[in-house]
């Protein structure tokens, strides 16, 4: 199905690309989502009538995003029960994530922002991206250990080899 989009979407496009997509991932995901019409001339004509006021109002809200991130948290903790080889009982989601900043910041992140590359099942400590807007992308340093004394101590540990990466390089 030929759509054009009228929001960046990821491994997509930029807005107004016109793109070819699969009809279930038009139909189910982007059309429902606002991220796309569908490539009828008639959709056409209405697309380049708006291009100013849909330009805008991205700007907006990549203005906004860009807003939200510099509120947000450069690190947060999940207290987590775990066994002696630090394997966790149960794994840390997006949900999990997404809660912690929303605690810690006092914001209303959803769990479709935080992109978790892998599902956390181990302690230690990884880098999130949280996507506030397709344009604003930033980096949440989780914390994941069994008690707030050993996250203190991992954090520590960590932000001081980052030093000395830093040094190295």
């Amino acid at each position: 199905m030929e759509i054009i989009l009228i929001e960046k979407v990821k491994n997509l496009g930029d807005i107004g690309l016109t793109v070819n997509v699969k009809n279930g991932f038009a139909r189910n995901y982007l059309i429902p989502q606002g991220k796309a019409i569908r490539a009828t001339e008639e959709n056409k004509k209405f697309y380049i009538e708006r291009q100013a006021a849909i330009l805008n109002e991205n700007n907006n809200k990549r203005e906004q995003a860009e807003q939200e991130a510099q509120k947000l948290p450069t690190d947060i903790v999940v207290i987590r029960q775990a066994a002696e080889d630090d394997r966790l009982f149960g794994s840390v989601n997006s949900r999990d994530i997404a809660n912690g900043i929303n605690e810690k910041a006092s914001l209303n992140i959803a769990r479709s922002c935080i992109d978790l590359n892998q599902v956390i099942k181990y302690i230690g400590i990884y880098e999130v991206d949280v996507a506030l807007h397709p344009e604003v992308i930033t980096k949440v340093i989780v914390n994941i250990s069994r008690s707030e004394g050993e996250a203190r101590n991992a954090l520590e540990s960590y932000k001081s080899s980052e030093k000395q990466q830093t040094n190295e390089n």
